[in-house]
């Protein structure tokens, strides 16, 4: 990719969990990073010094516990992708969340999510739930429409609150946007991690899973994690602007990862939305011509 995307890596390591000899090595070779009994840097991924100690680390037989707090015997290691506007313009189709995260939202047994109209914000244009879910105001959805976005579809959710005005003035604002095409599964390096043993599932797993790119160490911790495409796989689905992954991330029950297309993003520029988004590029792989 030409555009200057910026990938970083947060290094955290505490003597009490690895012990003052592994402080003193890294040290040696980052000097910089010894704050006490705790050794910190931040350096971009692919420095020498950095796979040096991530050597030194390796060497101690010490694994890291990737992102959130370490635990005993680990280190915490988050290598962290920043994106400029270009790499973004660039990419031919991205994954989506809304900075809104909407709470106590659930779905009934007939897949209606259900909403809880206290919940929901004056002005809420687009709102995410349980990683996967989105819902739109009615504004959004007839705005959408008259675009003609392929294969983007809109389903009505239930509004629960107290009997009065709010919950009245709720019902029939907000819909589920969602699509009915499901992508063919991701490429590698995709790889699918089960949430509480660790061990890697299939992508069609109903287990709550955690996607990442790779299974080697350090390729678990890329944040955010891309979704990879074979090139003649994705062409293989169609013409759409919305469609959902064949993966169900964090479990069966919450559905598949939005991928869009750059034409439902500048659908989000000019309707001023785009701003409102966390955008993460998918990765369309060529294969070999050799």
């Amino acid at each position: 990719m030409k555009a200057a995307m910026k990938t970083k890596a947060s290094l955290i390591v505490h003597a009490k969990f690895s012990g003052e000899d592994v402080i003193q090595a890294l040290s040696d070779v980052y000097p910089k990073g010894q704050d006490g009994d705790r050794f910190e840097c931040l350096l971009p991924w692919g420095d020498a010094r950095l796979m040096r100690l991530l050597g030194v680390l390796a060497a101690h037989g010490l694994k890291p516990s990737g992102p959130g707090p370490a635990s005993p015997s680990d280190y915490h290691l988050a290598i962290n992708r920043t994106y400029s506007r270009a790499d973004l313009h660039e990419a031919a189709y991205l994954t989506f969340q809304s900075k809104t995260l909407l709470y106590d939202v659930r779905r009934d047994e007939d897949g209606t999510i259900r909403l809880r109209s206290d919940r929901l914000k004056s002005g809420l244009d687009l709102g995410s739930a349980k990683t996967t879910w989105l819902v739109v105001s009615d504004r959004v959805k007839g705005l959408m429409e008259h675009q003609g976005l392929v294969h983007a579809v809109f389903r009505q959710t239930r509004i629960d609150g107290p009997a009065g005005g709010a919950t009245r003035r709720s019902e029939g604002a907000f819909w589920e946007l969602t699509s009915d095409l499901i992508l063919p599964p991701m490429g590698p390096p995709a790889r699918f991690i089960h949430g509480r043993t660790g061990a890697e599932v299939p992508g069609d797993s109903d287990e709550p899973f955690i996607f990442r790119e790779g299974v080697d160490i350090p390729g678990y911790y890329f944040l955010p994690t891309e979704p990879h495409y074979d090139e003649d796989a994705l062409r293989s689905a169609g013409p759409f602007d919305l469609a959902l992954t064949f993966e169900k991330i964090a479990g069966g029950y919450l559905g598949g990862l939005p991928i869009c297309s750059q034409r439902f993003r500048r659908f989000c520029i000019d309707n001023s939305l785009e701003h409102k988004l966390y955008w993460t590029p998918v990765r369309v792989d060529r294969r070999s011509q050799a």
